[in-house]
């Protein structure tokens, strides 16, 4: 959780949903930058709430290379991990899988998949600012991370690691997700 008591707002940046990136940004608000956690203090419980999210697809697909990166095993194969993965309590719990259980009332969520345009619609930053004009150029227009595990792998666009199978059971285990960000049940199908 980062907190501005400043702007009276709190920016929650569950794993894997452009935290490295936002923390940039975060900084020059002069939030105090915190962890992956959510636990609101009682007396900042008023201030508003900003939520990074992602694609359920997108941001599984980021987190097995993430796990890939921590285990360093890169010769899995992502369909036979998802199936595997949602019976390892330790693995839901330590990637934040299921984060929306123990999140709090959100007011704007932030979709990575329309960064800039889902931070401009934030009325507590001044875009006018030169040094913010910068910091979002250059760490959120441009994405340092998308090659982050190049040295190791070489990844598809996250959209050709599904079949209908593989869609139909993250869907499943994720519908709360896609109905509460508003993501769509065949946003994995199609050209990335």
């Amino acid at each position: 959780m980062h907190l501005s008591d400043e702007l009276e707002v709190i920016w929650l940046t569950p794993q894997r949903t452009g935290t490295r990136s936002t923390i940039y940004l975060l900084k020059e608000l002069h939030f105090q930058i915190g962890a992956h956690n959510w636990e609101i203090p009682k007396e900042k419980s008023h201030y508003k709430i900003v939520c990074n999210v992602r694609n359920p697809y997108s941001r599984l697909t980021s987190v097995f290379f993430l796990q890939s990166l921590h285990l360093k095993n890169f010769d899995r194969d992502f369909k036979t991990w998802v199936f595997s993965s949602f019976e390892d309590k330790y693995f839901l719990q330590n990637y934040q899988i299921n984060f929306h259980e123990n999140l709090p009332p959100v007011d704007f969520y932030v979709k990575i998949e329309n960064f800039i345009d889902s931070i401009f619609l934030l009325s507590f930053i001044n875009f006018d600012d030169s040094i913010i004009k910068k910091t979002l150029e250059e760490n959120i227009l441009t994405n340092h991370y998308k090659d982050e595990f190049s040295e190791f792998i070489m990844r598809k666009d996250w959209k050709q690691y599904y079949d209908e199978e593989l869609a139909s059971f993250v869907y499943k285990k994720f519908k709360i997700q896609f109905d509460m960000f508003k993501y769509e049940k065949n946003s994995w199908y199609g050209t990335p």
